[in-house]
């Protein structure tokens, strides 16, 4: 089994891959700013990446990436299979619609899958269709590919909702290959919303 330290954070300079260690909430991991909290969920894992992104670099932020992956995130049997969330916690307020994070998507996922096969990844192969719905929430459909395990094609289900945190701009996101009807979508949702600003300096 791999762990996402070495998956995704040690992937930015190594391009490897080993099973989850669980992290505490880096809540004071952007260097100005508020401070935030994102407990996480029994069983799952975290995960802390800084921007700029070393796989995908040309993602034009400064701040964090917060990951928190289900259980059994890289079995394909798991129902919980490629199940995750994560909140971008951005310097400044960039604004972010559906047109600029389809594009950010594109670029992360494009470039990590390079980072993790060690080979450049066909652009062509990671599509990322967003629209904001009439609720101000972000939704749609991240087509990519397994790069940690068989390469086999993903079409994940995305739900997104972006908001400031004092001078901050937070983009926060469930993904996963089930439909948003699944009992999976409840479970997300309740990650999502237990994330908190907890303090403005």
């Amino acid at each position: 089994m791999r762990s996402f330290l070495l998956s995704f954070s040690f992937v930015l300079l190594a391009g490897c891959s080993a099973e989850p260690v669980a992290a505490e909430s880096a809540a004071s991991a952007v260097e100005t700013g508020p401070a935030f909290s994102w407990p996480i969920p029994d069983g799952w894992r975290a995960e802390t990446i800084p921007f700029p992104l070393g796989f995908a670099p040309s993602i034009p932020y400064r701040g964090v990436e917060e990951l928190r992956f289900a259980p059994r995130f890289f079995d394909p049997s798991s129902p919980t299979y490629f199940t995750y969330s994560f909140a971008f916690v951005l310097e400044g307020t960039p604004a972010i619609g559906p047109e600029v994070f389809a594009s950010d998507l594109h670029t992360y996922f494009t470039g990590l899958a390079s980072a993790v096969t060690g080979a450049p990844s066909d652009p062509s192969l990671h599509v990322a269709t967003i629209a904001e719905g009439a609720d101000g929430r972000l939704r749609g459909t991240v087509r990519t590919i397994d790069a940690f395990g068989d390469r086999r094609t993903l079409d994940l289900h995305l739900e997104a909702e972006t908001f400031t945190c004092g001078e901050r701009r937070v983009v926060i996101a469930s993904l996963s290959p089930h439909a948003p009807a699944s009992p999976i979508w409840s479970a997300l949702a309740t990650v999502r919303g237990s994330f908190r600003c907890t303090s403005t300096p």
